[in-house]
C-alpha cells in the first residue's frame, strides 16, 4: 500500500524567518487550539511510495535533476515571504505568500515533470500560519488575529533553504512525519 509524502523547504532554525514563523504558529496553536506545526513551504506534494526508504530514494533520484539547473554558487532555494493572505481550505486559513523566487518555482517545475504530474493547479508557495476551517466571513478576523501575533516591527523575511524535507502526510496532520532530508549539495545529505 502505498503512503503520501510531501517535500518541505523549512527555514534554518537559527534564521529570523525561522524564529518570527515558528513563534507566530505556536501563539496561535496554544490560543486558538489551532494545529501546531513546523514553518514550511510545500514545495511538492503528492509523492506515493511504499516505504519511507522509497520516498527518500524518489526525492534524492529529483534533487538530482534539480542539481543540475542550480546556479554555479547558490547556496539552496531562496524563499522569499511576502504578504500576509487568507484562503478558503483548512492548511491555507492565513499564511504568507511567497513571492520573487524563480528558483523556487523553477524547482517546483523539475518536480512536476520527474512525478509526472504537470496538469495541477498554479504552484502558490506560501507558509501557513494557522490550519483551521474557517468560515470566510470570519477569515478577515482570523487574518486580524494572525497580524496581532507577529512583531509589530517586522521585517522582511526571507530563507535560503538547502535541504528539501521529506515528509510522510498520509492522514490528518497530527500523524505528519518527517522521515528524512536529501541536501541539495551532495556532500551535505542527511537522511
Amino acid at each position: 500500500m502505498s503512503s503520501k509524502y510531501s517535500l518541505w523547504l523549512c527555514p534554518p532554525t537559527a534564521s529570523s524567518a525561522h524564529s518570527v514563523l515558528d513563534t507566530a504558529i505556536a501563539e496561535l496553536s496554544a490560543s486558538l487550539g489551532s494545529p501546531r506545526f513546523a514553518p514550511h513551504v510545500t514545495l511538492f506534494s503528492p509523492i506515493m511510495a511504499s516505504s519511507n526508504a522509497e520516498a527518500l530514494k524518489q526525492t534524492s533520484a529529483y534533487v538530482d535533476q534539480l542539481r543540475q539547473l542550480i546556479k554555479d554558487g547558490a547556496t539552496g532555494i531562496s524563499v522569499n515571504i511576502g504578504d500576509l493572505a487568507t484562503g478558503s481550505t483548512f492548511y491555507q486559513c492565513v499564511f504568507f505568500e511567497c513571492t520573487g523566487s524563480p528558483d523556487l518555482f523553477e524547482a517546483n517545475a523539475i518536480a512536476r515533470k520527474h512525478w509526472h504530474i504537470e496538469n495541477r493547479p498554479p504552484f502558490r508557495p506560501h507558509v501557513s500560519l494557522l490550519y483551521e476551517n474557517c468560515p470566510a466571513d470570519k477569515l478577515a478576523c482570523m487574518k486580524a488575529r494572525v497580524r496581532s501575533v507577529l512583531p509589530a516591527d517586522m521585517p522582511k523575511l526571507s530563507f535560503m533553504a538547502s535541504e528539501i524535507y521529506v515528509v510522510k502526510t498520509t492522514g490528518p496532520w497530527f500523524q505528519w512525519s518527517c522521515v528524512g532530508t536529501v541536501s541539495i549539495y551532495p556532500e551535505q545529505d542527511i537522511l
